[in-house]
Formats: C-alpha cells, structure tokens, sequence
C-alpha cells in the first residue's frame, strides 16, 4: 500500500488508500475512495498503467477533493 487516509471532504466521511498491482503486461495503479452514505458503502476506484500514476494521481486526489453527494429529488 502506497498511502491511507481518512479525512472529510464537503461533510463526507471517507478513506481511500491507493496501490500497485503487477498484470502479465505491466504494473496498474490502483486508488480506492470508501464511504458511507444513508448507511450503504460506496467505491470510487480509478486505476492506470503504474507508469502513468504521476499524471492520474493529483487529478485524482482533486476528484476526491470535489466529491458531494446531491439527494434525489422526491
């Protein structure tokens, strides 16, 4: 595991850990984003070529940054 944290973003409680995984043709870097809503867990993940991580990763932690969760009209 590369990283692990937990914070709150826009009143969401949320953890996201990110690591790498070797495939047959290369290595994937993976990030999962965990939280609750209305008592159900919910995933975000995003993953990539390993060898691309330096460019998705700070577009991903800004992903994290923006997160809300809008209630469906009734």
């Amino acid at each position: 595991m590369l990283t692990d944290v937990m914070k709150e973003v826009n009143r969401i409680k949320l953890g996201y850990f990110d690591f790498i995984t070797p495939s047959l043709e290369e290595d994937i870097y993976n990030l999962m984003v965990i939280f609750l809503h209305h008592g159900r867990a919910n995933f975000l993940t995003i993953n990539c070529p390993s060898e691309l991580k330096h460019i998705w990763q700070p577009l991903a932690s800004g992903m994290i940054e923006t997160l809300q969760i809008k209630e469906a009209k009734k």
